[in-house]
């Protein structure tokens, strides 16, 4: 059961941190969420400790960081009677921990992999990488990678999630046994003349 909103605005004027703190502080139960033009996700809190982050279809950590980085977020703060199902575990300074280095990680690997769109081929330059260790999980994505399949499409096939495949694609990438292909253009379809 839940009230209506206790609290809106935008992180623009009141910052997520300050508001973290200021729901942590008197210990509200409830769901805050904030959306973007672009985006949108939500933060569960009991007692004032943030339990859950739901963004997209990123697990916790990587939801998280994603929500932490939102900039300009209209935010509203609905309570609830009862604690939000939980999915993260730890106080906010440990999760913000998690989610930095995570974002640290994703940076990384967007180095190398700039988008999940980006496809894959067998490099012809692998041979001049010298020798490369191949354990099964790598032997499995080499296997996969046919120049067509992106990011997301090799996780599927291969049953991995997004961050297992991107690990993997990234380092054989940086290994030189891959090379990645850049995604064709987003091309806006027009609209249909009216009748």
């Amino acid at each position: 059961m839940s009230g209506g909103p206790s609290l809106r605005g935008n992180t623009a004027d009141f910052s997520l941190d300050a508001l973290l703190r200021l729901l942590g502080d008197t210990g509200k139960t409830g769901e805050l969420s904030l959306r973007t033009t672009a985006s949108e996700g939500a933060l569960g809190l009991a007692d004032g400790r943030v339990v859950t982050a739901v963004y997209a279809d990123e697990q916790p950590i990587p939801a998280l960081a994603a929500i932490l980085a939102l900039e300009s977020a209209e935010f509203e703060f609905t309570p609830w009677d009862d604690a939000p199902p939980a999915n993260l575990e730890g106080d906010l300074d440990t999760l913000r921990a998690k989610a930095n280095e995570y974002s640290g990680w994703l940076a990384s690997v967007r180095e190398v992999i700039p988008s999940d769109r980006t496809s894959f081929r067998l490099s012809e330059r692998a041979a001049e990488h010298g020798a490369v260790t191949f354990t099964a999980d790598r032997w499995r994505v080499v296997l996969a990678v046919n120049g067509e399949r992106d990011v997301t499409a090799l996780a599927a096939h291969l049953g991995l999630d997004r961050d297992e495949a991107l690990t993997t694609l990234a380092s054989l990438v940086c290994d030189g046994v891959l090379q990645t292909i850049e995604p064709p253009p987003v091309v806006a379809t027009p609209d249909p003349p009216a009748p």
